[in-house]
């Protein structure tokens, strides 16, 4: 008897969408934006007619993931008023994985610079 656990159930009675998210999160947690790419361009050539819906949740997963990791909102939002066209310049990225995971660990670095920017002030 194959007996699925916790996990595995709730993840396969899911909706596509509401997996593809959570697979976004946890990609994303780990610093894989190439994969989170890979992943975008999979769900949408599978599902016709979602690219909206599946690239919605990816600038909230990236900032959030950036906020935690660099623990400088500030430094982020300062990073969003210099760069106000990055959800675009994230969209158009992830046509290509690796220009997507270029573009992401950039903003990282920017955000980066911008915290120890500031603290030096304070």
């Amino acid at each position: 008897m194959n007996v699925a656990t916790d996990s595995t159930w709730k993840t396969s009675q899911q909706p596509p969408l509401t997996a593809f998210e959570g697979q976004l999160t946890n990609l994303c947690a780990q610093d894989k934006y190439r994969e989170m790419a890979e992943s975008y361009l999979s769900f949408v050539k599978s599902h016709a007619g979602t690219s909206y819906l599946a690239f919605e949740p990816i600038p909230a997963k990236v900032s959030d993931h950036l906020i935690k990791k660099t623990q400088s909102p500030s430094a982020f939002i300062t990073m969003t008023l210099r760069r106000p066209t990055w959800e675009t310049e994230l969209s158009k990225a992830l046509a290509d994985p690796a220009a997507f995971q270029t573009f992401v660990k950039s903003l990282e670095a920017d955000v980066l610079a911008i915290a120890k920017q500031a603290k030096k002030l304070s």
